[in-house]
């Protein structure tokens, strides 16, 4: 029997959804990166454009909650890191990422929740056929953690 390992968060395997009966609308959504604490992260070097992507992945995410008196959402992604360590591997892998989203109820208002959440994704091991190996795409791969990240966030706010 051949064992594979494959790196698969829950929305790899099937990207979870929440039920859009109740979930909450949305005026706006911002997103900073901020992985610049002691010890620093090497994130931006590999992935220059996660905050771009991470914005634009949540935005399409929440498309279909526009509201103009909707909540605004400024998430803060504080952590992009490789079981725990900040200091990515030369091919940029990671497979933990961790924000704050502070939620108001318009652009001007005090922040009436703060939540801080996280997705990691870890190896799951199964057997495959005649030594064959699937190895998942770096970009699918980049792209369901964003995607999962953002059912996150909006999974977060729903329960809130």
């Amino acid at each position: 029997m051949n064992i594979l390992k494959v790196i698969t968060t829950s929305a790899i395997v099937g990207i979870a959804s929440v039920a859009n009966a109740q979930e909450k609308e949305f005026s706006e959504v911002d997103v900073t990166i901020q992985l610049g604490d002691a010890g620093g992260s090497n994130a931006l070097n590999f992935w220059p454009e996660v905050e771009t992507d991470m914005e634009a992945v949540i935005r399409q995410r929440v498309s279909t909650l526009y509201n103009p008196n909707g909540l605004n959402v400024s998430l803060n992604v504080t952590e992009i890191s490789l079981d725990g360590s900040k200091d990515l591997p030369g091919d940029g892998a990671f497979n933990t990422l961790r924000g704050v989203a502070m939620i108001r109820e318009d652009a001007n208002g005090p922040v009436v929740a703060f939540e801080e959440f996280g997705l990691r994704a870890q190896p799951w091991e199964t057997s495959i056929k005649d030594g064959m190996f699937l190895l998942a795409d770096k970009a699918d791969f980049y792209n369901a953690m964003l995607n999962n990240f953002a059912n996150e966030l909006v999974t977060v706010i729903n329960e809130e």
